[in-house]
């Protein structure tokens, strides 16, 4: 979680320098998402800690269903917001993450109480 936030942090401050490398239009154009995808950094990480939390509790449905919503908010935004730029594609990606994160963590709380399949407190 650290890793992924300060990898964010960097690549936001230092990522239209990186970009530069590539030649100075890639560096105008590629600005605004670099820094829209580094901002995304504490969603993609609750999603992923929230993808995890769900295996070790053995929610398959509940995975299954939050990546599924996952891709397709990801995939409809992009499809719809395509002809307005790459920056927009950004966006969406921000979006599913947070939209997936959230869920994920619901389904989580809401069977806070009950016991996990497969695990047995009784040996």
């Amino acid at each position: 979680l650290y890793l992924m936030i300060s990898a964010g942090i960097i690549l936001g401050f230092f990522g239209p320098e990186i970009l530069k490398f590539f030649g100075k239009s890639y560096s105008n154009g590629g600005s605004d998402v670099i820094a829209l995808l580094a901002l995304a950094a504490p969603a993609v990480a609750a999603f992923n800690i929230g993808s995890v939390l769900l295996r070790i509790r053995h929610q398959m449905y509940s995975l299954v269903t939050v990546n599924s919503i996952y891709a397709g908010t990801i995939c409809g935004l992009a499809i719809f917001w395509a002809n307005k730029g790459l920056s927009w594609i950004a966006i969406a990606w921000i979006i599913g993450n947070l939209i997936a994160a959230t869920l994920a963590f619901v389904c989580i709380f809401v069977r806070r109480g009950q016991p996990t399949p497969g695990l047995s407190v009784n040996p």
